[in-house]
């Protein structure tokens, strides 16, 4: 829901798959450390007034449900603290900037943008501020899941959900 539009743009097939596998990843850490809840990109978050957005991945902090009874309802009012978006070929650069924008003004701490053409990650700390890792980088969770490190290395990662064609690595 932007500005109280419906705006659909569903996850291509292999940005669906990528996202499960991170949410492997995440979740077994999760299972050893107890520090909230993942959900996937039917997760409706409320970012501002009049902006609903779907996080491919999103991460809550149980701090956000001290007596950890989830809300009622099919959208959230509490920021993601990580915010996961896998970019598919229709995602413009404006686009991405502006769901950026809203997360962090939310609330949202730690944005990874997965560009899956390059196999690389652009991982922000705040709206502006990015690291590009490559193939042979890990994702740290840090702050947000604190001692989380991606098990494997990035092209790993890619290598498990499959081959397809890799692009020309972005800027940094």
């Amino acid at each position: 829901l932007v500005d109280g539009t419906l705006v659909e743009k569903p996850m291509g097939f292999y940005e669906s798959h990528l996202a499960s596998w991170l949410i492997r990843f995440i979740g077994r850490y999760l299972d050893n450390n107890d520090l909230g809840l993942l959900t996937t990109e039917s997760g409706a978050v409320r970012t501002i007034p009049g902006r609903v957005r779907m996080p491919d991945v999103g991460f809550y902090s149980w701090n956000h449900f001290p007596s950890r009874t989830l809300p009622a309802g099919g959208v959230l009012d509490v920021p993601a603290d990580l915010v996961v978006e896998i970019l598919s070929p229709s995602n413009t650069r404006t686009e991405m900037e502006q769901k950026r924008r809203e997360y962090f003004d939310s609330g949202t701490r730690l944005y990874w943008e997965v560009l899956p053409e390059t196999r690389h990650v652009r991982v922000f700390t705040d709206v502006n501020t990015h690291t590009l890792l490559g193939e042979n980088d890990s994702l740290v969770g840090e702050p947000v899941l604190p001692g989380f490190v991606l098990s494997i290395h990035i092209h790993e990662w890619f290598s498990r959900a499959g081959n397809r064609p890799v692009a020309t690595p972005p800027e940094a």
